[in-house]
């Protein structure tokens, strides 16, 4: 009776086995993602499998020389933004601005200063919703008054967009790319649950920043006062470890992007 207990047991493990597929990383994380270096996809799953590289969706630029640009997204605001503006005109360096166009059409005098000192501008969306409810129309409407709103506003067409929260799908990214537009995400944010002040926040990025980093910080939607008053410092202690801040184009520029 054992034997036979025995040989029923060895059975159906080797079943199992054979039945049960055997666990997989998400197709989108990849080994540094695993070590909490980049971000990872909210909710995103596609219907359809969705290549991570330059010709798709862009978080860092492989490159050996130690450049770096800083993002910033949810603005223009009255409060935040040219607090900032002034930072990074008193440092002599550039940041790319991914705009919301209702906010553009509120405060276009920021958006005309964003440009006139030497800033670039990309697009996040008109309204900043949550695009993974929305179907393709709707994500297409999204990025098409994004891009309008700018053009008008301001006279230039942008190569880039970022979705908000990063939220991204295959509908996402097809839209974008067909309206000429390259998906840009980060390598690492300056706004983190595990940075609750100016200091830590500027911590974690010199701790974890490598060659070809996107920093993502925001100047709007929530209190952004300690992002700004992190950035001061950030720029400083970057500076002094051989970094130069550059625009996202510059960067794209220098090296090949993943």
């Amino acid at each position: 009776m054992k034997k036979h207990h025995l040989i029923i047991v060895l059975y159906t493990a080797l079943l199992l086995t054979l039945i049960i597929p055997k666990f997989t990383a998400h197709p989108w994380l990849n080994k540094t993602q695993a070590n909490n270096k980049l971000p990872i996809i909210p909710n995103a799953a596609p219907e359809k499998p969705i290549n991570f590289s330059s010709e798709h969706v862009i978080y860092r630029v492989n490159n050996t020389e130690k450049l770096v640009a800083i993002t910033v997204d949810d603005g223009p605001n009255p409060k935040f933004t040219p607090r900032l503006l002034d930072i990074l005109r008193e440092n002599k360096i550039h940041a790319t601005f991914f705009v919301v166009g209702n906010q553009l059409e509120k405060y276009p005098e920021l958006g005309k200063r964003i440009l006139k000192e030497g800033n670039e501008v990309g697009n996040h969306t008109y309204t900043h919703p949550k695009l993974l409810k929305n179907n393709s129309s709707e994500i297409i409407d999204e990025i098409v008054k994004c891009n309008d709103t700018i053009e008008k506003v301001l006279g230039i067409k942008t190569k880039y967009f970022r979705p908000p929260k990063g939220q991204l799908n295959h509908d996402i990214i097809k839209a974008a790319h067909e309206h000429g537009e390259k998906v840009v995400l980060w390598s690492i944010a300056l706004e983190h649950h595990d940075a609750n002040t100016p200091e830590e926040m500027v911590n974690r990025i010199v701790n974890n920043i490598t060659p070809g980093g996107i920093i993502l910080m925001h100047d709007g939607r929530l209190d952004r006062t300690k992002s700004i008053q992190a950035v001061p410092e950030l720029i400083k202690e970057l500076q002094d470890n051989g970094y130069k801040f550059v625009t996202l184009s510059e960067l794209l520029e220098s090296n090949k992007t993943i």
